[in-house]
């Protein structure tokens, strides 16, 4: 009768390397905004399935075309959604002195 399902989609926003999170569960939904580090090259946000049924793994795809984890989706006890962040990741400069 119902068809109830997991879902995590990431959409598009005007802001380069800031996206839309759209979690489900069931009747649960969610929102968030993933901003993802900018490392100089265009962004590209990637999912991948998470070990649990219901968790999904939220990250990006680095220059060398490798999956990097940034935040996990999953669902607590079938009534809540959890996101949280598995890594951090920043950009840092190398001045060598002369």
């Amino acid at each position: 009768m119902n068809n109830w399902y997991f879902s995590v989609a990431v959409y598009q926003t005007a802001k380069t390397f800031h996206f839309l999170l759209k979690l489900q569960f069931e009747e649960l939904r969610g929102e968030d905004t993933l901003i993802l580090p900018n490392f100089g090259i265009d962004p590209k946000p990637a999912l991948e399935k998470g070990k649990d049924k219901y968790s999904c793994l939220v990250g990006f795809i680095d220059k060398n075309d490798s999956f990097r984890a940034y935040k996990m989706v999953s669902v607590i006890e079938g009534r809540e959604i959890k996101l949280s962040t598995l890594h951090h990741y920043a950009v840092d400069t190398y001045l060598e002195d002369r």
